[in-house]
């Protein structure tokens, strides 16, 4: 390997929409603000502020470190508190699913310890 080159490919982040059904998948990168050169390794989707989107933390191999995106967007959305019982206290696997009404509309959720490669 020549000295400069990257084994990261120097490949800029990017995020996808899901358009449903045989639809590829829509780049959506620069619109969404995103599309750092930060060389990421890690992403973290979390409620951080409380306002009920979801906010992003990602993590580089670059400067800077860390990076926090707010989700500033308005819109309604609902609290669930999740209390295990014996030796699950914390609820850990459980799954919340919510019906709307009129449209049939299904949401599944299932509260996860957490997931990662690194």
């Amino acid at each position: 390997m020549r000295q400069g080159d990257s084994w990261s490919g120097h490949e800029r982040n990017c995020a996808f929409l899901n358009l449903g059904g045989d639809t590829p998948l829509a780049n959506v990168s620069h619109v969404t603000g995103v599309d750092f050169a930060d060389d990421a390794r890690g992403l973290a989707a979390t409620d951080w502020d409380q306002d009920g989107d979801l906010d992003l933390w990602i993590t580089n191999r670059t400067e800077p470190a860390v990076r926090f995106l707010r989700n500033n967007t308005s819109g309604n959305w609902l609290a669930v508190r999740l209390k295990g019982v014996d030796c699950n206290r914390d609820a850990i696997g459980a799954r919340v699913e919510l019906r709307l009404r009129p449209s049939g509309i299904v949401l599944l959720r299932t509260l996860r310890a957490g997931d990662a490669f690194l």
